[in-house]
């Protein structure tokens, strides 16, 4: 079985930045559905547990610099305001759309701008190369 690839160190900083984010968000879904326990359905507290949960596993998989988990947050992060705003669970459901939609951002600047880096700006400079 092959070993955890791992993301590149340059990205680093970027993840680091995005992981705080998305700890905030944590906190304050968790803080939200601790306070407003007695308000919400059995099937709308399923839904912010089951979140909480993919989340915590999502971030400590990504702190453990794994290279698949941070290539799986772009689809977490579409999904779960999704079923967020399917469940119908209103005001909440938009502020946490609005939350994953910002990291998502902030993911994908973090992502872009590593590989921008990574090569050179001037795109002739690699076609009259030598080999």
């Amino acid at each position: 079985m092959k070993t955890q690839q791992s993301y590149h160190p340059k990205l680093y900083k970027a993840v680091l930045r995005y992981m705080i984010i998305q700890l905030m968000i944590l906190v304050s879904t968790g803080l939200a559905m601790l306070l407003g326990i007695f308000e919400l359905t059995p099937f709308h507290q399923g839904v912010a547990a089951v979140t909480l949960v993919i989340m915590v596993i999502q971030l400590s998989l990504i702190f453990g610099k794994s290279k698949m988990a941070l290539a799986m947050e772009g689809p977490r992060l579409l999904v779960f305001p999704m079923m967020w705003l399917a469940a119908g669970m209103g005001e909440a459901a938009f502020i946490y759309a609005i939350c994953c939609v910002s990291s998502l951002i902030i993911l994908m600047d973090a992502v872009r701008f590593s590989n921008l880096r990574r090569y050179p700006r001037n795109r002739h400079y690699i076609l009259n190369q030598r080999i």
